[in-house]
């Protein structure tokens, strides 16, 4: 019987384990997608703002 009740709180702690990374991967996924959409903007607008200093400054 112990080793049957060691097995279901092994089991309870590792579904939990589970949730909690899958919580964490999908934040992390998040995360990412969030800086690939600002680095998106960054490159963008450096290319305007190149453009626009091309015009303005030229020798």
């Amino acid at each position: 019987m112990k080793m049957s009740e060691n097995y279901e709180t092994e089991q309870r702690l590792l579904t939990d384990k589970v949730s909690v990374l899958k919580a964490d991967m999908e934040k992390s996924k998040n995360k990412t997608e969030e800086i690939v959409k600002f680095v998106s903007l960054v490159d963008k607008y450096s290319d305007f703002t190149r453009d626009i200093s091309s015009v303005f400054f030229v020798s």
